[in-house]
């Protein structure tokens, strides 16, 4: 089972991600987001984890697909660092 990273907004298109990565059979859902409000909502939303990206180092996971639907150049470099050798 793959592990898979979102980085999210807090509207339908991050409940629809959550939803496809479940659906798709992710092994692990994460949330990575700097939002206080989100942290809150990780349990309701169906994740497994959420981390503030700001007080973890990234190069410790190794995600086999991230989705980022933020779209900031910082989240793609938050992403790409975080990616397993042969992720998506």
């Amino acid at each position: 089972m793959a592990n898979w990273l979102l980085f999210l907004v807090g509207d339908l298109r991050g409940r629809s991600c959550i939803k496809l990565a479940r659906l798709a059979g992710a092994g692990k859902v994460y949330l990575f987001t700097r939002s206080k409000e989100k942290f809150g909502l990780a349990g309701k939303l169906g994740v497994d984890a959420a981390l503030n990206p700001k007080g973890v180092n990234l190069n410790d996971f190794e995600f086999d697909l991230v989705i980022n639907a933020v779209g900031s150049a910082q989240v793609v470099e938050d992403a790409l660092m975080s990616l397993a050798k042969r992720g998506a």
